[in-house]
């Protein structure tokens, strides 16, 4: 049988008021009779009903975090990194984390308002069409993606500067044959690698190997793997 509320309040001596202030942060409840709410939560082990409080406040409680070419997200250390992070950060709020792959589940997931917010990785135009998105009046924030003039807050890393950090602490420690590993040129964020391999071999007067850069289909660490073992068997 499930514990309500009510039984909180019974059990702890005080209104269902009381609970409900203790259980939303809001102020009006005495330090000791608080700490003794939050004790007897605990020995009934009563979880609030999201659903209920959700009609009341017009809320959900949940957060979604859209990942369009699922596959591709997940075998992809910086964003599985990233999922860690939100799904850390949201156990210590009272928000659920949703997670939809396909553009039929993302869809339906936004458009029925069955969350608060949403949290998108690298959204394409021809999967979620940014206007569409804008329709919803929903907070939006977006992962590493180069939208240009985006209607939400972008959060990526600075792709250039990183590669650019690596292959100088590679000169630093007495390398000068120095290759990259790349994406498709299609992508943003290999064009931006490109560019920062490019700029630093030429600020350390190193000299630009053509066969020393590799472009895959897609960012797949086995596949790079296969690729620079091919290519030190071969020399």
């Amino acid at each position: 049988m499930s514990v309500s509320i009510k039984d909180v309040a019974l059990k702890a001596g005080v209104s269902i008021a009381s609970v409900s202030r203790v259980l939303s942060g809001k102020p009006g409840v005495g330090a000791q009779t608080a700490e003794r709410i939050k004790q007897v939560i605990d020995e009934l082990g009563y979880r609030p009903n999201l659903g209920a409080r959700g009609l009341v406040k017009r809320k959900t409680g949940n957060i979604a975090v859209v990942v369009p070419r699922g596959s591709y997200i997940l075998n992809n250390p910086f964003f599985s990194t990233i999922l860690d992070g939100i799904a850390k950060e949201l156990d210590e709020t009272e928000f659920n984390m949703l997670m939809s792959f396909t553009s039929v589940q993302q869809q339906r997931l936004l458009e029925t308002q069955a969350v608060d917010g949403a949290i998108l990785f690298s959204p394409r135009n021809e999967e979620l069409s940014m206007d569409w998105l804008k329709s919803l009046a929903i907070p939006i924030i977006v992962v590493g993606s180069y939208l240009e003039d985006s209607p939400f807050p972008c959060v990526r890393p600075d792709d250039e500067e990183g590669v650019c950090q690596s292959v100088t602490a590679l000169f630093d420690k007495g390398h000068r044959t120095i290759g990259l590993v790349n994406g498709p040129m299609s992508s943003m964020h290999s064009v931006r690698y490109y560019k920062g391999y490019e700029r630093t071999l030429k600020r350390l007067g190193l000299t630009m190997n053509k066969e020393l850069v590799f472009e895959l289909d897609e960012f797949d660490g086995g596949k790079v793997v296969e690729v620079v073992s091919q290519f030190l068997q071969g020399n």
